[in-house]
């Protein structure tokens, strides 16, 4: 009876984790992402401009509608796992009167353990739209609220949901804004 044996060199290849990575540079009312991750072959990228707008561009440009403080987040997924980062850019146009928002938004406990109070102030009355995403991107709840008095608070007990991170986006007409919920 014989024996075979075979030799394969270099046969497997083993990705690194992905690590989420950019740097964005101010254009105006515009920000050039550079995505400086690192990734496998067969990457994907979801990126959160936070205001209301996303891409799926491995480095987009994206153009803002007015004055503000928005908060970009990129998520990068691949066959070995996901990673995620975010920043903040204060963004001045001139001749910009608009905010990335009108009133304040509050979130207490926050973090929690699923339960929460959502708190608005300083709004214009009216019709407001909320909206849950968990870190894909995926609505994870849509919902209304009215603001009378330019106030509105409302309890949220979530203690359904997997532990982990998501994000409230708040809408009324003309503004929006957005927060982190873990």
């Amino acid at each position: 009876t014989g024996r075979d044996t075979q030799s394969l060199v270099d046969f497997v290849q083993v990705d690194p984790l992905p690590r989420a990575n950019f740097t964005a540079t101010l254009e105006d009312a515009a920000v050039q992402l550079s995505n400086g991750s690192t990734y496998g072959a067969s990457a994907e990228f979801f990126w959160d401009f936070g205001d209301g707008a996303s891409s799926t561009e491995e480095a987009p440009r994206h153009r803002y509608a007015g004055s503000g403080t928005y908060r970009i987040q990129l998520l990068v997924v691949d066959d070995c796992g996901r990673d995620s980062t975010a920043q903040t850019v204060a963004l001045v146009i001139a001749g910009s009167t608009r905010g990335a928002a009108e009133g304040t938004l509050h979130l207490f406990p926050n973090p929690s353990r699923g339960a929460f109070d959502l708190y608005i102030e300083g709004a214009a009355a009216g019709p407001v739209a909320y909206t849950f995403f968990n870190v894909l991107g995926e609505v994870q709840e849509r919902g209304t609220l009215m603001l009378r008095g330019g106030a509105a608070t409302q309890r949220f007990e979530r203690t359904d949901w997997p532990a982990g991170t998501y994000w409230l986006r708040v809408q009324g007409v003309g503004w929006q804004m957005q927060r982190r919920v873990v």
